[in-house]
Formats: C-alpha cells, structure tokens, sequence
C-alpha cells in the first residue's frame, strides 16, 4: 500500500492508495482501493465516480534544499552552500481530484511515476471517470 496525501477537501493527511503485487506490472485491474487513515473510511473502485488530472507541477521541498545546501557547503564552501540550496530538493508533484458516490471530494497529491498512482489512474481510465486522458 502507497501513502499519498490528501491536501483538500472532505478529508485531510495520510491515504492508503491499495493494489494488489505487481510482479506481472502495471496495470487497471490490480487497483483495489483508496483508504482515508484518520477518518479510517475506505473506498472501493466502484464507489469511485470521478477523476481529474488537477496538475502536475514542480516544488522545492525546504529540507531537501536545506540538506543539498550544507553537503554543498561542507564540500565546497559559500559557493558550494548557495548552489546546493539552489538545486537540492525540487520533485514533482501530481494533483487528483477525486469524487465518490457519498458527495465528498478530494485532492491527492503524489509523485506522478509511481506505480500504484499509475494502477488508480489506469483504473479510472478504463472505468470511464477519468475526465482527462494522460497518456497511461
């Protein structure tokens, strides 16, 4: 099970992003479902009636930075600490918009290559409720 985050709507903090092993890989039907830790509501795929692709951007993490920042100052000096902080700690970072049959909504945010993120979209895709098609 994955741990994304939920950073809007009905619910908030840690979800279980659940799939079945994917030795053979990637694929739609290993999705199983997406569970909301603090609130401990789980939801199966069928209760799932949209998806949308919100973004996909790139942020800065402060501690990524932060840490890059002081390995490149103890390398290389100032210099080193400035263009550590510079480069260290970008990610990207996918927005999902997902609504259930209950009337609640959220956003998920995750690292858009992971593989059980790719399994949930796969999913949506083949069940009609993803509203954009990104490619998987």
């Amino acid at each position: 099970m994955l741990f994304t985050k939920a950073v809007a709507g009905d619910y908030s903090g840690d979800v279980g992003i659940k799939t079945k092993v994917m030795w053979s890989g990637i694929s739609a039907d290993k999705f199983q479902s997406l569970t909301f830790i603090k609130a401990k509501t789980e939801y199966k795929p069928e209760q799932i009636i949209r998806v949308v692709h919100l973004s996909e951007e790139k942020t800065k993490s402060f501690l990524g930075s932060a840490v890059t920042g002081i390995a490149g100052g103890l390398l290389l000096g100032g210099a080193g600490l400035l263009a550590g902080a510079l480069v260290g700690g970008k990610k990207t970072l996918a927005r999902i918009g997902v609504e259930f049959s209950d009337g609640c909504k959220v956003i998920l945010e995750q690292e858009p290559d992971n593989a059980q993120l790719k399994c949930f979209l796969m999913y949506a895709k083949e069940a009609g409720v993803l509203e954009q098609d990104l490619g998987f």
